[in-house]
């Protein structure tokens, strides 16, 4: 903000009414990331594994597929 009279930045005044909260950070979780620093070494998530979907899929094949007809002439 600037003062509109003589056109200086007005100082800022620290507001006493209100306390300072803590800031909470979350923790840092590192999952393609490989870091060099022994810090965030500590850190790195382990590889995840891919979810079975075989189950899944072997499903949607079967439904997929067209039930046969028999047209009698």
């Amino acid at each position: 903000l600037q003062n509109k009279e003589s056109g200086e930045p007005e100082s800022k005044i620290p507001r006493e009414d209100e306390e300072e909260e803590p800031v909470k950070h979350r923790e840092i979780k590192l999952r393609n990331y490989d870091p060099e620093d022994e810090e965030l070494k500590k850190r790195k998530l382990p590889p995840g594994k891919p979810a079975s979907v075989e189950d899944t899929v072997k499903e949607q094949l079967e439904a997929a597929k067209p039930e046969p007809i028999i047209d009698e002439v």
